[in-house]
């Protein structure tokens, strides 16, 4: 199922062939089923040996196609299945001013909040803008800071940009080193 149907829910139909026939079957998929879980379809296999005149089970495994700006909550990272992540390219300039920025989510776009002096990594949420499960889950955007390709930067750009890096203080927590080599071997 595509991944979007796997985190909001929604119906499919299969076909089911028995012998000559085939039957139309529509499926629940319940909102935030993950992959590999197994959904019974009632009353649609093969007659019960047990049971006359009654038709058994389907059990279906679910596999969920990846999407191209989407992933699930990754228990291993500490995050829950039910909430959502994607990465949010922004500017040099929307991490230093703050800014909205338009966002897709599961069921169609929302603005974030960017808040001035953001930095990569940082996470902005959607609440319940994840899977539609109850709970629902988050929707977390990833903030990737993109610099202006070298070639688009001027002089007068480069003197602001060491201006800023001369004010702003990094690697001091005393793991670094005092000073950092400058040569390029």
């Amino acid at each position: 199922i595509d991944f979007l149907v796997a985190a909001t829910g929604g119906k499919r139909t299969l076909e089911i062939k028995r012998g000559n026939k085939t039957q139309s079957v529509d499926v629940t998929i319940p909102p935030g089923v993950e992959a590999g879980a197994k959904l019974r379809v009632r009353g649609v296999g093969h007659a019960d040996p047990h049971a006359a005149g009654r038709q058994g089970d389907v059990i279906l495994t679910v596999h969920v196609r990846p999407h191209p700006l989407f992933r699930r909550g990754d228990a291993s990272r500490s995050e829950q299945p039910r909430d959502l992540y994607f990465d949010l390219p922004i500017t040099i300039a929307e991490a230093i001013n703050g800014s909205k920025v338009d966002v897709p989510t599961p069921t169609g776009t929302a603005t974030i909040a960017v808040p001035p002096g953001a930095s990569s990594g940082s996470k902005l949420r959607l609440r319940g803008q994840g899977c539609q499960t109850t709970p629902a889950g988050d929707l977390y955007a990833v903030l990737m800071i993109k610099p202006p390709p070298a070639d688009a930067i001027t002089d007068d750009d480069r003197a602001a940009i060491d201006r800023l890096g001369a004010v702003t203080r990094v690697r001091t927590d005393g793991h670094w080193p005092a000073s950092a080599s400058t040569d390029a071997n």
